[in-house]
């Protein structure tokens, strides 16, 4: 992976759940690591439903290997939410990952 193409600040954060005073179990993010990488865009599209529209789109976000990433986690970059469908180590070489994410509806 070329290091030029990683000009992109993300954070990777991960959720913890804790109870709140009424007892309800609340879902908060916490941060796993922010790095550099690449992002790009695959295809966008526009869901619509009763009224109502949500843009989105599919997006593959590359970096440096690290461990521990798991599909429960998330990416902000540059406000807007990605939720991780699939992680891919290129070739099982533990140097780089691919994530493919989408944004907009199932992202929160």
């Amino acid at each position: 992976m070329r290091s030029g193409s990683q000009r992109h600040q993300i954070t990777i954060q991960t959720p913890v759940k804790t109870k709140s005073a009424t007892g309800a179990v609340v879902v908060t993010w916490t941060t796993f690591v922010s790095l550099w990488a690449s992002i790009e865009t695959l295809r966008s599209y526009e869901r619509q439903s009763a009224n109502a529209s949500w843009p989105g789109s599919d997006t593959k976000i590359s970096f440096r290997w690290i461990d521990g990433v798991l599909p429960t986690m998330r990416i902000l970059y540059n406000g807007k939410v990605y939720s991780i469908l699939g992680i891919n180590n290129v070739d099982e070489r533990n140097r780089e990952l691919e994530l493919l994410c989408q944004s907009g509806v199932k992202a929160s």
